[in-house]
């Protein structure tokens, strides 16, 4: 039974730059979905505190 990938054989096709970069747009998604959530927060009519709301998802965004 061969196996689907054959990483050894394929490793010297992996392009570090491509990778990186895949893995930069993942995480701009990521801090948008997360500034988009706490801004949804911020309109909702919530008991949250809006100090406390924007620093920390600011903070997890960056």
């Amino acid at each position: 039974m061969k196996p689907l990938i054959n990483l050894k054989k394929h490793r010297s096709d992996l392009n570090p730059k491509w990778l990186l970069e895949k893995l930069g747009e993942f995480l701009l998604d990521i801090a948008k979905l997360i500034f988009g959530g706490v801004v949804l927060v911020g309109i909702m009519e919530t008991n949250v505190n809006p100090y406390w709301l924007f620093s920390i998802g600011g903070r997890v965004a960056i």
